[in-house]
């Protein structure tokens, strides 16, 4: 049996990433509606996402995130309109498959340090939600909701393959 390395890269939580993205998001807007003397409603958006002061103008989180950015049309004819939002809950999803595929490797003591920062990662975002501005909002809870599926997928994983093993290394009589 080949014993695994353990590094720091395998213990830190994926899902900080969409977390701190979010968060850049709206800190960021927060920031530039500071700055601003005009209401959002006269503003234009960014083309590229990115919040910016544009002639002593911002725009709002809201408009932002759900403001459709990509529009493609399907072979039904019908447009598919992509927002800042629904890219930020696909890229959590797919680090959320990656979390809870790494908590099936056998490395226990990294499993046990991502479980820990996972619950970290959790309560973060939870409490973000609750008492932050700018985070109250689906698409943040959403975010949320797969945080705590971490945390919870990756407890069971740890004990069902802690009482796997503990079954195979019993003595048979």
């Amino acid at each position: 049996m080949q014993k695994q390395k353990s590094s720091i890269s395998t213990a830190i939580p994926l899902l900080i990433i969409p977390i701190i993205l979010y968060a850049g998001i709206v800190f960021g807007f927060q920031l530039a509606e500071r700055k601003s003397n005009i209401p959002p409603q006269l503003c234009q958006l960014s083309p590229i996402g990115i919040p910016v002061i544009i002639d002593n103008c911002s725009v709002s989180v809201e408009q932002h995130m759900y403001e459709p950015r990509l529009n493609i049309t399907v072979f039904s004819g019908n447009i598919w309109r992509i927002s800042i939002s629904d890219m930020i809950i696909v890229l959590s999803l797919f680090f959320l498959f990656i979390e809870i595929v790494r908590s099936t490797t056998p490395n226990q003591t990294s499993t046990l340090v991502n479980d820990g920062l996972s619950l970290v990662v959790m309560m973060f975002g939870g409490g973000l939600f609750l008492v932050a501005p700018g985070f109250s909002n689906s698409t943040f809870f959403i975010i949320v909701a797969m945080a705590i599926l971490d945390v919870i997928a990756g407890f069971i994983i740890s004990i069902v393959s802690a009482r796997r093993d503990s079954t195979l290394s019993m003595p048979s009589d």
